[in-house]
C-alpha cells in the first residue's frame, strides 16, 4: 500500500519550490524539495545541514528590511506574506525570487515552522526593469517635448498630472494638488469658451482637441494643446478622461511672427506700383497683388488656379506653355532672368505695352516663378511723341540748313572772290556752328530710327581688320588737323565677324574721334584687335585726361557730357555714345570703357567670333 501524498511532493517536479524554515536564529531550513537544485543549485541534503543558514545566502541589501518585515508579519499573527529580494545561488550569483510564506502557529500561539513557497522573480525583475526604462525614456522624452500626460475621473472630480504637467503649469508637486477647479483657473478668459466648447463635443465625439492659453503664477502668457479622449461604463456614460497636455507657445509664436511677417509682406506687394505674379511650373498663377489685379483688369479670383497664357494676346497666349515646356527641359530662356518688353492683354482685350522681368526660385523642391510688370502704356505714348516732334523738327531743319551751309562753304571758298578778314570770321563761325547743328541732327535722326525700329542692319560675316583700318583711315583728317598721331597696334589677321560694316564704321569712328578730340596735341591714339574664345574685341585707347568718376556712370546716357558748359573746349552732341551703344547691341555685341582719371581712357567693342565657313 503506497503512502499518502504530502504538500511538498506537489512541488517536487514544477517551477516553485517549497522550504520550511525555522523562526530561530539563522533561519536554518528544515525542510526542502528536489527542485531547489534546478532554481539555485543547492541539493536539499546541503541546505538541512547543521551549519547551514537560510539568512546566510539573503543579499545584504535586502536582508535589513526583510528582517523587519518578518518580525513585523510574525508579531501581528499573519497567515500569509509575501516577499521579493534577491538569494546567492551555489555558485555565487545573485538571482531575484519571490515567496509566498504561511507561518505554521503551536497551540500556545507561538511560531513554529514557516513555509515559504519560492518562484524565480528574474524574468518578472527584468520585465519591471526594462519598463521602468522605457517609462523614463518616455518621460524624458515628454519632458524635451513638453508633452505631460493626465487622467480625471468624471465620477469623483479626482485629477491627475503627470510631472510634465506640474512644469508647464508652473506648479510645484509637493505643494498643489492638481484639480478641474485648479486648471479653470488657470485658463486664459479669452479662451474660456473655446475649452468650453471641445469638452462639450468630447462627451458626444470621445474626442477632445484644442489649443488655448494659460496663465501661470507668475502672470507669464503660454499656450498650450491638449488633446484627450473618454472612457466610457457599461451604460456608455463617459467616466474618466485620459489626455496629454504640451506646451506650444514657441511653435505659437513663431507661427504668429510669421502670419505678422506675411500680413506685413502682403502689405508692401499691395502697395508698390509694379504687379507682381508668381506661377508654379504647371503655369498656373499662385498669387498676384493688387498693382498686377489694376494692370489687367482682372480680380485676383479670376485668375488664382488659371493658367497665366490669359494674360497675353495671340501669338504669345498660344506659344506661352510650349516655351516653358522647353525650358523646364533644356533651361533655353528668353525671359527668364532677363528683363524686357513684352505686350500683354487687359480683361477688356486691350494689348498693351509691358515691362516684363522674370526670376526663378525653389519652394517645396519644385520650381516657381515670379513676374514683376509694370505698364508703360503712358511712357510709350510719351517716347512716341517725343521721337515724333523730333523727327519733325529734324526734317524741318534739315532742307533749311543745307541751304545755310552751301552758300557759307561757296563763300569761304573763294566763290564770289576775296573776303575781309572780319567777315571771313564771321562766316567761319556760322559754318562751324551749322555744322555742329547738322551733326546734332543726323544724330538725332539716328536716335528716333532706333527707337522706332526703322534703322536697317545689314548684316553679314566679314574680316574685323579692313573695317578696323578704314576707320581709321576715316578719322585721319581730324587726328591731323589737331596734330594727334593715330596707331594701329595689335593685329588679328582673317579673323571673322559679323556685323553691318556701315554701323561698325559708326562705332568705331565715334570711339577716335572722341579719343582723338580729348587727346592733347603730339599726343597718340593706339587702336588694337583682340582675338578671345567666342568674342573679338575692337579697342581705342588715348592718352588724355580720363573719365571723371562722377560722369562714369552717366556716359552712356543720351545727351551726357563731362563738361556740359557753354565754355566746353570740345564740341559734340552728346549722343555719339548712346548711339555707339544701340548700334552694338543691335549687331549682338556690346560696349564699355576703361579709364583712371590723368591717365586716359580705353573703349571697346566686343563682337561675336565667327568661325571660318559659318
Amino acid at each position: 500500500m503506497s503512502r499518502p501524498m504530502e504538500s511538498h511532493d506537489l512541488f517536487s517536479d514544477g517551477p516553485v519550490v517549497l522550504i520550511v524554515w525555522l523562526p530561530a536564529p539563522g533561519w536554518p531550513v528544515e525542510m526542502a524539495t528536489p527542485n531547489i537544485t534546478e532554481l539555485l543549485g543547492y541539493q536539499p541534503s546541503e541546505l538541512l545541514a547543521p551549519s547551514f543558514h537560510f539568512r546566510d545566502i539573503i543579499h545584504p541589501y535586502d536582508l535589513f528590511l526583510l528582517e523587519n518585515e518578518v518580525r513585523s508579519h510574525l508579531a501581528s499573527k499573519a497567515r500569509q506574506f509575501e516577499r521579493v529580494y534577491r538569494i546567492r545561488s551555489k555558485n555565487g550569483v545573485y538571482r531575484w525570487i519571490r515567496d509566498d510564506n504561511r507561518p505554521v502557529y503551536g497551540p500556545t500561539g507561538s511560531v513554529e515552522r514557516i513555509r515559504a513557497w519560492l518562484w524565480d522573480y528574474a524574468p518578472l525583475k527584468q520585465a519591471e526593469a526594462e519598463l521602468a526604462r522605457q517609462r523614463s525614456r518616455l518621460e524624458e522624452v515628454q519632458r524635451l517635448a513638453r508633452l505631460g500626460h493626465w487622467e480625471a475621473n468624471l465620477l469623483t472630480g479626482n485629477l491627475w498630472w503627470s510631472e510634465t504637467i506640474y512644469e508647464i503649469f508652473g506648479q510645484n508637486p509637493r505643494t498643489f494638488t492638481p484639480s478641474v477647479e485648479a486648471f479653470n483657473q488657470a485658463l486664459h478668459p479669452e479662451d474660456v469658451p473655446l475649452v468650453r466648447e471641445s469638452e462639450a463635443r468630447a462627451m458626444e465625439t470621445g474626442r477632445h482637441d484644442v489649443e488655448h492659453r494659460i496663465i501661470l503664477p507668475t502672470g507669464e502668457v503660454r499656450w498650450v494643446h491638449e488633446l484627450a479622449t473618454s472612457a466610457k461604463d457599461e451604460q456608455g456614460r463617459p467616466v474618466r478622461l485620459i489626455g496629454t497636455v504640451q506646451d506650444i507657445t514657441e511653435r505659437k509664436q513663431a507661427g504668429l511672427a510669421l502670419a505678422e511677417n506675411s500680413r506685413h509682406t502682403q502689405a508692401i506687394l499691395d502697395n508698390v506700383i509694379d504687379g507682381i505674379i508668381t506661377i508654379d511650373q504647371k503655369r498656373i498663377v499662385t498669387s498676384l497683388n493688387q498693382a498686377a489685379e489694376s494692370i489687367f483688369g482682372y480680380s485676383a479670383e479670376e485668375v488664382l488656379g488659371r493658367n497665366v497664357n490669359m494674360l497675353m494676346p495671340e501669338p504669345y497666349h498660344s506659344e506661352h506653355d510650349g516655351y516653358v515646356a522647353t525650358y523646364m527641359k533644356t533651361g533655353a530662356t528668353k525671359v527668364i532672368g532677363i528683363g524686357r518688353e513684352v505686350v500683354a492683354q487687359r480683361k477688356n482685350g486691350e494689348v498693351f505695352p509691358m515691362e516684363l522681368s522674370v526670376s526663378e526660385i525653389t519652394r517645396n523642391n519644385g520650381k516657381m516663378f515670379i513676374g514683376v510688370v509694370r505698364d508703360i502704356t503712358e511712357r510709350k505714348r510719351m517716347e512716341r511723341m517725343k521721337n515724333e516732334f523730333v523727327a519733325t523738327v529734324s526734317h524741318e531743319l534739315r532742307t533749311p540748313l543745307t541751304s545755310i551751309i552751301g552758300p557759307i562753304g561757296l563763300l569761304l571758298g573763294g566763290a564770289l572772290g576775296e573776303i575781309p578778314e572780319t567777315a571771313r570770321r564771321m562766316l567761319e563761325v556760322a559754318h562751324k556752328n551749322s555744322q555742329r547743328l547738322g551733326a546734332l541732327i543726323n544724330d538725332l535722326l539716328d536716335m528716333e530710327k532706333i527707337a522706332a525700329g526703322k534703322m536697317r542692319f545689314e548684316i553679314r560675316t566679314q574680316e574685323a581688320m579692313p573695317l578696323v583700318e578704314q576707320a581709321i583711315q576715316l578719322s585721319q583728317p581730324q587726328a591731323d588737323l589737331r596734330r594727334v598721331i593715330l596707331v594701329l597696334g595689335r593685329r588679328e589677321e582673317g579673323v571673322l565677324i559679323r556685323v553691318d560694316g556701315q554701323r561698325l564704321l559708326q562705332v568705331l569712328t565715334n570711339f577716335l574721334s572722341n579719343a582723338v578730340k580729348f587727346t592733347p596735341e603730339d599726343g597718340t591714339v593706339r587702336v588694337d584687335v583682340l582675338e578671345h574664345e567666342n568674342t573679338v574685341r575692337i579697342q581705342v585707347n588715348d592718352d588724355g585726361a580720363g573719365i571723371p568718376k562722377d560722369f562714369q556712370e552717366r556716359i552712356f546716357q543720351k545727351f551726357s557730357q563731362a563738361d556740359s558748359s557753354t565754355t566746353r573746349a570740345q564740341g559734340g552732341t552728346g549722343l555719339g555714345l548712346a548711339i555707339a551703344k544701340e548700334l552694338a547691341e543691335k549687331m549682338g555685341g556690346r560696349i564699355g570703357f576703361e579709364s583712371e582719371e590723368g591717365r586716359g581712357a580705353t573703349f571697346y567693342v566686343d563682337l561675336p567670333r565667327m568661325k571660318k565657313g559659318t
